[in-house]
């Protein structure tokens, strides 16, 4: 294992993605899949947000069923992550993905990830230079095969050394897909320029979780998202990694340190 993350890191480096295969069974990934499918369902049924009927999008998936947590924190994306972030690293964005056309009447609203793009953030507004080296990464969990065929992410490769932001999203440039089989998880820098592939009627299920320092601002608020109950049901990994241990003190008066080390 520790020479397959090894490897798999290296290939980040320099590649700007790795793929770690068979870490998850098929078997686990259908029951996954059938929960997304009924979490999708609920969404629709109560008009709230999922997407649209080419790009189905459901954010904080672990919020309408705390099991799946289990996708954001395994031993896997934990050892990959201290490495290239840091042991306290955290949660940034969660989502639950897949670009297939639906033949339903309900059009949804516009989803992130068409278009050429960076997931990393610019610091210059000037040339569109980003953070470098980068602070963020992605471990996208493969619940389905990444085909030709299924809208695999495409990429450009090496573009994760330029440390651009792509100017033009619609650009005609030379690509690759991100091609895993299922139960894989690619780790993606986000300062790599990718893109939703063309979506199709076929299923391409998949958990884009990214990655950051533990001082960086998340998404969301993931420390007031779940309910108490629920709360109770995270491991002390899960708390840490979904920002509990590193919330700004309230006031000066006590404590003056943010982190929060985690007693083991």
């Amino acid at each position: 294992m520790k020479k397959n993350i090894r490897n798999l890191i290296s290939n980040v480096k320099k590649n700007g993605y790795g793929v770690l295969p068979g870490v998850l069974s098929k078997k686990y990934c259908g029951r996954v899949i059938n929960k997304l499918e009924k979490i999708l369902k609920i969404l629709k049924k109560r008009k709230k947000y999922f997407g649209s009927n080419k790009n189905q999008v459901i954010y904080n998936y672990f919020y309408h069923d705390i099991k799946l947590i289990n996708l954001v924190c395994n031993k896997y994306i934990d050892k990959v992550m201290t490495e290239l972030i840091d042991e306290d690293y955290v949660l940034i964005s969660p989502a639950a993905r897949n670009p297939r056309l639906l033949d339903d009447k309900t059009a949804g609203k516009k989803t992130s990830g068409f278009g050429w793009h960076v997931d990393s953030r610019v610091i210059d507004k000037n040339n569109n230079s980003l953070l470098k080296p980068s602070i963020n990464f992605f471990a996208i969990i493969a619940l389905e095969d990444f085909t030709n065929y299924n809208a695999a992410t495409k990429y450009i490769p090496n573009s994760h050394k330029f440390y651009k932001k792509p100017i033009n999203r619609n650009q005609k440039i030379k690509f690759k897909n991100m091609t895993a089989e299922t139960g894989s998880i690619i780790f993606l820098d986000t300062a790599l320029w990718h893109s939703v592939g063309e979506p199709t009627k076929i299923s391409r299920w998949s958990i884009f979780n990214m990655y950051g320092p533990w001082y960086m601002k998340p998404y969301y608020r993931f420390t007031d998202l779940l309910e108490k109950n629920k709360v109770k049901k995270l491991t002390k990994n899960a708390k840490k990694i979904l920002h509990f241990y590193s919330i700004p003190p309230l006031n000066s008066e006590g404590v003056l340190t943010t982190l929060k080390k985690i007693k083991k």
